[in-house]
């Protein structure tokens, strides 16, 4: 029988090819978590707030949603909504209003013009391959995940003058499928953590992960303001269960 993943060697070790969900569901959850290497707490008010702002830059790029999110000073959580790529791609005009929502109209214009450019020439293909090269980023949490760690890294690594990697190892993530969990208050969610090792079962007898609503985990397994920005966007309610076929993925 073929492996279920698809592993290659790095630095004497074998690595997993990250588990995502089948391409026939809908929509898949994913909580990524990332450390600053070292652990060290680099992470602070001025940090917190451009990460937040990539973060959001790519959540439209990527045609993601951002559920919840917690940014401590040394590491980040954040539950993210992936849908399923549609089988019919945006438009080209679709493609630059998204462009232009995620980077803003001069980028937008920008990109316009090369492919109006390309157009005109007569290089239909070239003007083609711009389009594609940003639906290739849409609709995968690992093009998500990588644009925003590489581009907070750019940027943080200018400020204070540094260089080479901020981030420890491949960011953690944890797959979350399945139904949501109607318990819960549903509001403004402080922050979220999956807390390891801990499931238990839902409605349907399927594992559940606790989704709550301080940024952390007291030792009583209530709910702890741990500092740091968080927020949610609605959907999976904050304090309750989200039920599904859970499968946690260590890299």
């Amino acid at each position: 029988m073929l492996a279920l993943y698809r592993t290659r060697f790095t630095l004497g070790r074998m690595r997993q090819a990250r588990l995502k969900a089948p391409k026939y569901h809908p929509i898949a959850y994913y909580h990524c978590v990332s450390r600053v290497v070292d652990r060290a707490f680099r992470l602070q008010e001025t940090e917190r707030e451009m990460f937040v702002g990539f973060m959001r830059m790519y959540e439209k790029l990527c045609q993601v949603r951002v559920v919840t999110f917690c940014v401590l000073s040394n590491h980040f959580h954040v539950l993210v909504e992936v849908p399923r790529r549609p089988e019919v791609l945006p438009t080209e005009e679709e493609v630059l209003g998204i462009v232009a929502a995620a980077f803003g109209r001069n980028v937008a214009h920008s990109v316009r013009a090369e492919v109006a450019h390309f157009h005109q020439i007569g290089a239909h293909e070239e003007a083609r391959k711009i389009i594609d090269s940003f639906t290739a980023r849409m609709w995968d949490i690992s093009f998500f995940m990588k644009s925003l760690k590489q581009r907070f890294t750019q940027w943080f690594n200018k400020k204070h003058e540094r260089k080479g990697t901020l981030w420890e190892e491949r960011y953690k993530s944890t797959l979350v499928e399945g139904k949501r969990s109607t318990s819960g208050d549903g509001g403004g969610v402080c922050g979220f953590e999956s807390r390891a090792g801990e499931a238990r079962d839902g409605p349907e007898g399927l594992p559940v992960v606790r989704v709550c609503a301080g940024g952390g985990w007291g030792e009583d397994g209530t709910s702890r303001d741990r500092g740091g920005h968080a927020g949610a966007v609605g959907g999976i309610e904050a304090g309750g269960w989200v039920s599904g076929a859970l499968s946690a993925i260590v890299v």
